[in-house]
């Protein structure tokens, strides 16, 4: 298993990698067809480190702010100066490319959909909507949610 204590340097390995063949394979693996399911405890390993790092943390932060301004201001759309003065894009950005990297270390199935789900699931810890990520409320929402996508171990048929 990669080492994920110090993810120091992530950003510069994961450039490194995606001008590689191996980089261009396994990122193009899954581009033209689906991905399998992901395992929960996946999705549930990429929220723990977003909650842990705090560069990865901040931009979780900064993304809900985000969304608390937009229900905020339901008038605002895309062409509104607030809704780009506002958008923290740069947040958004950092947390993508971050699962292209968990993607590289971890060899997983790519799907950076799949994998963002751990931030998804960690924006309602960080409102209070759920409890906190190893939860029983939160595996039994996200089941109740992303069962499609993610597998779960007592599942007979994953």
């Amino acid at each position: 298993m990669a080492d994920f204590e110090d993810i120091s340097g992530w950003r510069e390995e994961l450039a490194a990698f995606e001008r590689t063949e191996e980089g261009k394979a396994y990122f193009g693996e899954y581009g033209a067809k689906p991905s399998p399911k992901l395992p929960f405890e996946t999705v549930l390993h990429v929220g723990e480190l977003m909650q842990r790092h705090e560069e990865l943390h901040q931009a979780v932060t900064r993304i809900v702010a985000w969304e608390k301004f937009l229900d905020e201001h339901p008038e605002l759309d895309q062409e509104a100066d607030a809704f780009w003065d506002n958008n923290p894009t740069d947040a958004t950005d950092t947390l993508f490319k971050f699962v292209f990297w968990y993607g590289m270390k971890t060899r997983v199935p790519f799907d950076s959909a799949k994998l963002l789900y751990g931030e998804w699931l960690l924006k309602y810890v960080e409102t209070g909507q759920l409890p906190s990520l190893r939860s029983e409320q939160t595996r039994d929402f996200a089941k109740s949610k992303l069962s499609k996508l993610i597998s779960f171990a007592e599942d007979p048929d994953q």
